[in-house]
């Protein structure tokens, strides 16, 4: 409506008769169309998509912290499952390591994913289908708290227990079947998986500390107090070494310190 008034207004002002407000009029009811029409409904869906987005990383965030620690697999997996654009990856990774500290609050996170999803099944058993693809892909598949996670988020979609049954069965076979889910090789054509699955740690980090690029967070400290206490530049000194060999210790020490904060930032839930 406001379009067709200015444009009214304007098309009288540059013309001074009648006609020239007809055709003010008719281009601001052409404006009026596209802004209700098109670029409103876009502008929603944009807001949808990025809101479902921000759930289902925070979801499946506290998922992989449910049972007490995020593996590397789950973060593959989690990788290697998501469409995500690469030049969003910096903010997923932002908001998954945030959310990632703590599994409370899931639930309001799953209340949410139902009402945009209107309840709809087809739509929801995608997501719990997801979660699924990370328990089992990640060899969880026995552990009681992530199905219980699982069950509960079930529930509040109004998804039944034979369903979700179901549903666990034949995910579970297909990564039986699949011999794993979620490899390197799956996700390398993702437009979001990388090959660094830890969220950008380094392989020279893991190399320095001597460690294989699957270790796990309790390897990757192990294998920085041993570090530490091999070439600790003290521990040079009280054996007599020259100067040059503390100098050549202290530069070993830092690139140990950098790895290990590369890792331990990387790794620790």
């Amino acid at each position: 409506m406001l379009g067709k008034v200015i444009g009214a207004l304007v098309g009288f002002a540059v013309t001074q008769d009648i006609v020239g407000a007809v055709m003010g009029m008719l281009i601001g009811f052409a404006f009026d169309f596209y802004i209700e029409e098109i670029e409103g409904p876009m502008r929603k869906r944009d807001e949808w998509e990025t809101e479902f987005s921000y759930l289902f990383v925070i979801l499946h965030a506290k998922f992989a912290k449910m049972d007490g620690r995020v593996t590397p697999e789950e973060v593959q997996l989690f990788q290697n499952i998501s469409s995500i654009s690469k030049q969003d990856v910096s903010a997923v990774r932002t908001l998954y390591n945030l959310h990632r500290r703590s599994s409370d609050g899931f639930e309001h996170v799953a209340v949410r994913l139902a009402e945009m999803m209107a309840f709809d099944m087809n739509k929801l058993l995608p997501v719990l289908e997801s979660l699924c693809v990370v328990m089992y892909g990640s060899g969880q598949g026995n552990d009681l708290y992530q199905k219980a996670f699982i069950q509960a988020v079930a529930h509040i979609f109004s998804v039944s227990d034979e369903v979700l049954n179901e549903l666990m069965l034949d995910v579970k076979a297909l990564i039986k079947k699949q011999g794993g889910y979620g490899s390197a090789k799956d996700g390398a054509g993702s437009s979001y998986a990388s090959n660094d699955f830890r969220w950008g740690a380094s392989d020279k980090s893991f190399k320095t500390l001597g460690l294989s690029t699957k270790a796990s967070y309790e390897e990757v400290r192990s294998a920085y107090k041993k570090a530490i206490r091999q070439y600790h530049p003290d521990k040079v000194r009280g054996a007599g070494g020259s100067e040059k060999d503390i100098k050549q210790a202290e530069v070993k020490l830092a690139e140990i310190n950098e790895a290990y904060a590369d890792l331990t930032s990387k790794l620790n839930g």
